[in-house]
């Protein structure tokens, strides 16, 4: 949830050759209001000029790339 990303308490998982982080920002049964808050806190936290490119998905599906204009 939104408060536990503000408080640090989230999973980041990096890859070791690549500058890619894979984060979880919420589960598929939380209310679409929860995980746009989870996604726009983590935004704030890693700051928008220090991403490249984001992409959404979740564990089997294709994912929605992010525009972060």
């Amino acid at each position: 949830k939104a408060q536990e990303f503000a408080a640090g308490k989230t999973m980041i998982k990096a890859e070791a050759k690549f500058p890619l982080m894979h984060i979880t920002v919420g589960k598929i049964s939380q209310k679409e209001e929860e995980l746009i808050q989870n996604i726009r806190t983590l935004l704030e936290a890693v700051k928008p000029r220090n991403i490249g490119k984001a992409t959404l998905a979740s564990t089997m599906s294709p994912g929605i790339k992010l525009q972060l204009n």
